[in-house]
């Protein structure tokens, strides 16, 4: 089967994706970085980001399933600038939600 993972890059979505490839499925994973250890291990990167719709839609192409495990944060103005911690920008669901046509494709 093939799986999208999105944050593959992150703990859990790494070790989700060694046991996916274990498994034997075929594994692509959404990413903003490098993640050349998993790559060498099978998964093929698609350079996206989730809060984009598009790129959502077009790394899911193809796709089985997907394992949501990405979340946006800012660590720009707000609460950041004050006491030093991380903002949350909304959940990704919006985007995975207007492009889950893209598994059905």
């Amino acid at each position: 089967m093939k799986v999208l993972v999105t944050g593959a890059t992150g703990f859990i979505g790494a070790h989700t994706v060694t046991r996916l490839l274990q498994g034997g499925h075929e594994v692509a994973a959404l990413t903003r970085t490098s993640a050349a250890a998993l790559e060498r291990a099978g998964m093929k990167a698609v350079r996206g980001d989730v809060a984009d719709p598009a790129e959502v839609l077009g790394a899911m192409a193809g796709c089985e399933a997907l394992i949501h495990l990405a979340n946006v944060y800012s660590s720009g103005r707000g609460i950041r600038a004050s006491t030093g911690v991380s903002t949350w920008r909304p959940p990704v669901a919006s985007s995975i939600r207007r492009s889950r046509r893209g598994c059905l494709r």
